[in-house]
């Protein structure tokens, strides 16, 4: 068995070769699925904690955490499936973000924010008050 880690990073996700597959592991040794020669987000490794405050009036702050790095993105949507404004699309580093949003111009209501990496993804509702 070889061992290594990821070549530009110092930190997980790790890999361990065998004979005819290959599995990766984050820092505490939980599997992450391998397609290619790269592991992918999964469902458990993205985690969308609910926004602070809800409801809110001016502004709200949506925290995150995910166990791997990768492209993020983060959009709000109304109730109608219509994006709203994305607030971030990005590579970010493991761990956890937050990001504070102010709706400008949007009438109170019921919003959707969808945090989306890999194949993986998360929702939380948000009610805006004006």
């Amino acid at each position: 068995m070889h061992v290594w880690s990821h070549p530009s990073q110092d930190f997980p996700p790790y890999r361990y070769h065998f004979d005819s597959f290959l599995l990766a592991a984050d820092s505490l040794g939980s599997p992450l699925p391998v397609y290619g020669d790269s592991p992918v987000a999964t469902p458990k490794n993205l985690a969308l904690i609910r926004n602070s405050p809800n409801p809110f009036c001016h502004e709200t702050r949506i925290c995150y955490s995910t166990i791997m790095p990768g492209r993020i993105v983060l959009r709000i949507y109304d109730l109608f499936g219509r994006e709203v404004e994305t607030l971030v699309s990005e590579y970010q580093l493991s761990g956890e973000h937050e990001i504070r949003w102010t709706p400008a111009g949007l009438p109170s209501g019921m919003y959707i924010s969808r945090l989306q990496m890999d194949s993986a993804e998360a929702t939380e509702t948000l009610l805006l008050l004006r």
